[in-house]
């Protein structure tokens, strides 16, 4: 197989394709009957979900140097064609001693200077009466 499409919903996005002609190669999961193959396939996808479970670990770990106290957990959960993983942040509380030194660079980064988004920037307008910290 020399493509892989990658494929939301069952929509070909307006590109004309019949809806056969994106699966024309594709072997699903079910007709696969060699259990070795399938164990190569499952291990493949859970190193790759414990990549992404590692990464969520990472970002936490960065949240907390800019001074907030999080909670984060997550789960994988086998099924019969894969893994669900299910990541949740929670605030629990700010560490303000840290949030003081890092204040300039987090009210940067929600005004977009940084390349966030414009949706960030309205929260940084929201509170602006955060100015002690500065």
């Amino acid at each position: 197989m020399s493509k892989i499409d990658i494929i939301g919903d069952d929509k070909d996005g307006g590109k004309g394709r019949s809806r056969g002609g994106l699966y024309k190669d594709v072997i699903w999961v079910w007709e696969i009957d060699d259990p070795r193959l399938l164990s190569v396939i499952r291990n493949a996808l859970r190193k790759w979900i414990d990549g992404i479970e590692n990464f969520a670990q990472y970002i936490a770990r960065r949240i907390q140097s800019y001074g907030f106290i999080i909670e984060m957990n997550s789960n994988i959960y086998p099924t019969n064609e894969g893994y669900n993983l299910v990541i949740s942040f929670k605030a629990k509380g700010i560490r303000e001693d840290v949030l003081k030194k890092n204040w300039r660079f987090l009210k940067r980064q929600l005004e977009g200077k940084y390349g966030v988004s414009r949706t960030y920037r309205k929260l940084a307008e929201q509170y602006d009466e955060g100015e002690e910290y500065e």
